[in-house]
């Protein structure tokens, strides 16, 4: 299988990559995709961790509270 949608020079890495793996090119795709994924959501739960400590959050149910208050712009709100 060779991909098309990709340029030229990548269309020969891939296909190299695949042939010299010995796996279908959409198991690589596939691979690929995971492992990108995986890493964003690495990074999403980074920011999230930062913003618990930022504001000193400790748990889900503080962070939707603080989100409430900051929606609806409480200045009552304890975050």
């Amino acid at each position: 299988m060779t991909i098309e949608i990709m340029p030229t020079q990548e269309n020969r890495i891939f296909n190299t990559v695949v042939n010299q793996l010995r796996i279908p090119a959409n198991e690589l795709l596939l691979l690929c995709l995971r492992s990108f994924l995986e890493r964003q959501l690495n990074l999403v739960k980074t920011e999230i961790f930062k913003i618990y400590g930022y504001y000193n959050i400790s748990s889900v149910e503080e962070l939707t509270h603080a989100s409430v208050c900051y929606v609806f712009a409480d200045d009552s709100c304890p975050y």
